[in-house]
């Protein structure tokens, strides 16, 4: 492994808070990483690994990335490992 990439992996900005912590927020910060990865077109789908890749990149790696995708509100699920948003309605 590169030493750019151990840096990257270990750095203190790469860090997450416990789950408790995360609970208390107004708004989670994952979600909006979910809400941001479909972009402009809010109706299209997105598979798995893309979220799981934009999660990563926002410091939500591994089992903690999938387990936000699959318990996320916002999210339904498709077959064939495919995600769309929920629609919002007042």
């Amino acid at each position: 492994m590169s030493v750019i990439r151990q840096r990257r992996r270990k750095g203190p900005q790469r860090r997450v808070g416990p789950l408790e912590q995360l609970a208390t927020e107004p708004f989670p910060t994952a979600d909006l990483v979910l809400l941001c990865n479909f972009g402009a077109d809010l109706t299209r789908s997105r598979t798995g690994q893309e979220l799981r890749h934009a999660l990563c990149l926002a410091g939500y790696g591994g089992a903690h990335g999938r387990h936000l995708i699959l318990t996320s509100p916002l999210l339904c699920r498709r077959p064939g490992d495919r995600f769309v948003l929920l629609r919002f309605v007042e």
